[in-house]
């Protein structure tokens, strides 16, 4: 749907979706991929568990304590901070 390209909840209706959903999906993917738990001291809490035939993943743009990091991921190692671009 325009202006902001939201896809719709139901097909007959013009309201956009709930955008809670995606939102949450992004959320599990970024905490329960990367071993991520944002808190005081080192966040890395966990290696990376990723899905079968995964062996990294990056997050452009992540933000702790009021600071940009970009983040990667690797099958079985705590993440680790890029510089961002």
């Amino acid at each position: 749907m325009q202006p902001y390209l939201i896809s719709k909840e139901y097909r007959p209706y013009n309201d956009g979706n709930y955008l809670m959903n995606q939102a949450s999906l992004l959320m599990a993917a970024m905490y329960g991929f990367t071993g991520l738990r944002i808190s005081e001291g080192d966040w890395r809490k966990y290696p990376a568990t990723l899905p079968a035939g995964w062996t990294r993943i990056e997050i452009d743009r992540v933000w702790i304590g009021g600071k940009q990091f970009r983040m990667a991921a690797e099958q079985g190692k705590l993440a680790s901070p890029i510089p961002p671009m």
